[in-house]
C-alpha cells in the first residue's frame, strides 16, 4: 500500500508539472487522466486506511468489551463466594488451601491466613467418621476427588473447630 500511495504522489507532481508548463493539449489531456488515476488510487488507499483503522477500533472494543464482561463475572463470583453460607475451600492439586470463604473460616474456627498452605493430611484437623473413629487425611473427599480425578459426595465428617472446641459436622 506504501508503494501504492508513493506512485500516486508521483503521478500527481508528473501531472500538475505537464499541466502548469503548459505542454499542450495532449499533455493536459493525459495530465487530467493520470491525475484522476492518481486521486484515485489516493482515495483507494484513504479508503483502505480508514477500514483498517474501524477493523482495529472494532477488534479493540471487542477486547475492552470481553474484558468488562471478565471483570463482571469475576466481581459477581467473588460477591457469591463471600457471602454465601456454604464453607467453600480451594485447594491446589497437591492438596494446599490456596483460598476459603467467610463461612468456612466459621465452619473450621480458623482464618484463611491459619489455613493458608495446610492440607486436608494435616491432623490437626481432628476429624472423624461419622462414629467417631479417625479420618485419615489421605482418605478425606477433598484429597480422594484431587487424586482420583472423581466426584467425591455425601461424605459425612466431623471436623474438629477449635474456636468452640468441638467438632462441627459436613456434609461433603
Amino acid at each position: 500500500m506504501r508503494l501504492l500511495s508513493l506512485c500516486a504522489v508521483g503521478l500527481v507532481a508528473l501531472c500538475l508539472g505537464g499541466l502548469v508548463s503548459g505542454a499542450g493539449w495532449a499533455s493536459g489531456w493525459v495530465g487530467q487522466i493520470l491525475l484522476g488515476l492518481a486521486l484515485a488510487m489516493g482515495m483507494a488507499h484513504g479508503l483502505y486506511a480508514r477500514r483498517e483503522t474501524r477493523g482495529r477500533e472494532a477488534a479493540d472494543l471487542a477486547a475492552a468489551q470481553e474484558r468488562e464482561r471478565a471483570d463482571l463475572a469475576e466481581m459477581q463470583y467473588r460477591e457469591l463466594f463471600g457471602t454465601m453460607a456454604q464453607g467453600v475451600v480451594y485447594q491446589s492439586p497437591d492438596g494446599r488451601i490456596l483460598d476459603a470463604n467467610p463461612a468456612a473460616e466459621r465452619v473450621l474456627g480458623l482464618s484463611l491466613d491459619q489455613m493458608m498452605g495446610l492440607t486436608s493430611i494435616d491432623p490437626r484437623w481432628g476429624v472423624v467418621h461419622e462414629d467417631g473413629s479417625p479420618f485419615p487425611g489421605e482418605d478425606h473427599p477433598a484429597m480422594v476427588a484431587l487424586r482420583t480425578g472423581q466426584v467425591v459426595r455425601n461424605v459425612v465428617m466431623g471436623i474438629h473447630n477449635s474456636a468452640v472446641g468441638a467438632h462441627r459436622w459436613a456434609v461433603v
